[in-house]
């Protein structure tokens, strides 16, 4: 039993010191070109389903129809989420007469919506509570997977005005709040009105 416990001891001081010398090298990590936004080729209509928000009401799809909409699942633990998050907001502040952003939390409790909003505000100063914006709530997942097939959080959806669904856009790989993605959204604007 003595024989286990010195073994066992001079090997997680073997790993300790291990550690301890090469702590400050970093391996080194290629990247792995992943494309995170699918365009669609086949403009398909955008069956109509209804949603609720964090208040308890209930909203259509088809509601925001004519305006760009942007779905964004996502949850209050997703660190992509929180980082692309204000950016979504900016890019709803700027363009509020085309824009309609709904995000829908997969969170399980309606309070952690309004934490991790709570906290957004007071991190980035930035607006919460926009005209155009609509936070709903789908804790049982059947807008986020029975619907969309989400499995990977953030997941974003653009539909043009016409209602057609234009791109999928997986992960915060995309920076919402820049000229050129406010250019090339506009695009779907200018194409159905």
């Amino acid at each position: 039993m003595k024989i286990n416990l010195a073994l066992l001891f001079i090997t997680l001081l073997s790993i300790g010191i291990f550690t301890y010398l090469f702590h400050g090298t970093t391996p080194a990590v290629n990247e792995v070109p992943v494309n995170t936004t699918e365009k669609y080729e086949t403009l398909e209509k955008v069956d109509d389903f209804e949603l609720v928000d964090t208040s308890g009401n209930t909203h259509k799809l088809s509601d925001f129809k004519g305006k760009i909409i942007i779905l964004n699942f996502w949850a209050s633990w997703c660190t992509p989420c929180a980082i692309e998050f204000p950016q979504l907001l900016e890019l709803s502040q700027s363009m509020k007469d085309k824009i309609v952003f709904i995000p829908i939390s997969v969170d399980t409790k309606a309070e952690l919506i309004t934490r991790f909003l709570t906290q957004l505000k007071r991190r980035t100063s930035q607006e919460t509570e926009l005209s155009n914006v609509y936070y709903m709530w789908d804790p049982e997942k059947k807008i986020s997977q029975d619907i969309f097939y989400t499995v990977k959080y953030p997941e974003t959806y653009i539909i043009a005005p016409d209602f057609t669904l234009r791109e999928k856009i997986v992960g915060a790989s995309v920076d919402f709040s820049s000229d050129e993605f406010k250019a090339h959204i506009m695009n779907y604007w200018q194409e159905t009105n």
